[in-house]
């Protein structure tokens, strides 16, 4: 796919999602300091438009109704209808968040993340679930409940899936030795 006419050299696309149908992407575009949601389409002669303003690294839910997203600084969970229509925040303001990932009845949404992320020896990443309702978070996989000398791999953005039997598929490092 080429890039569609009117983005810029300075613009980098990322985080790739299909759309339910199938006939347009939607797009993490990263441009200076700013980051965007763009829906992209494939079929017909519609050009790409913007689709959430300041919202990066998009998840479709299975059903397709909603998208969970990252905004904010820390990076926090949120979530939005398919259109882009009554994004709310799900996440907690102190908490880096990376990686949504959707049930696959669409009810929750996994994601990785940990507080105190500005202090990186206080850092507790954990892999936690949250209703895409709402609700409070429930911690899955702490760090501490991995083998020594193991660690989940944060900040990266893709680390996390949830597939359709309803494992998580996690990465983590470990250390020589």
């Amino acid at each position: 796919m080429s890039l569609p006419e009117g983005f810029q050299k300075q613009e980098y696309l990322f985080g790739l999602k299909w759309f339910p149908d199938g006939g347009k992407l939607l797009a993490g575009v990263w441009k200076k300091d700013v980051v965007d949601l763009w829906a992209i389409n494939l079929l017909g002669e519609a050009a790409p438009h913007l689709f959430l303003q300041d919202a990066a690294w998009p998840a479709i839910s299975p059903d397709g109704r909603l998208i969970a997203f990252l905004r904010g600084e820390p990076l926090t969970l949120w979530v939005s209808g398919i259109n882009g229509e009554a994004p709310r925040k799900l996440g907690e303001d102190d908490q880096y968040t990376v990686s949504p990932a959707w049930s696959p009845d669409s009810r929750w949404i996994a994601f990785a993340g940990g507080k105190e992320w500005k202090e990186p020896s206080s850092w507790k990443p954990a892999i936690e679930v949250r209703p895409a309702s709402g609700g409070p978070a429930k911690t899955l996989v702490s760090e501490s409940s991995l083998p020594k000398s193991s660690s989940i791999c944060l900040p990266a953005l893709n680390c996390l899936q949830w597939s359709a039997d309803w494992r998580l598929v996690f990465s983590a490092r470990q250390a020589a030795g």
